[in-house]
């Protein structure tokens, strides 16, 4: 899991959002936060990457402009 890549397109996806440049507005915004919000300091903290690998797929599932993030897991 690339961490820093994740959380950059993660920002970026949440500014589009906010911005109008994508459709999910406020609450794509704010299900991206939830679903990255437990991104771990160190990758070999197997609980909270499987957990935020989780988010991500259904992040991925629910807005499709979010499965650039699956790049990255």
């Amino acid at each position: 899991m690339n961490v820093i890549a994740i959380s950059k397109e993660g920002f970026t996806l949440i500014r589009n959002a906010l911005n109008g440049r994508n459709n999910g507005g406020q609450k794509m915004a704010s299900d991206i936060a939830e679903a990255l919000h437990n991104l771990p300091d160190d990758i070999s903290n197997n609980f909270l990457v499987d957990m935020t690998k989780e988010n991500v797929k259904e992040l991925a599932i629910k807005y499709p402009e979010c499965e650039c993030l699956l790049h990255y897991l």
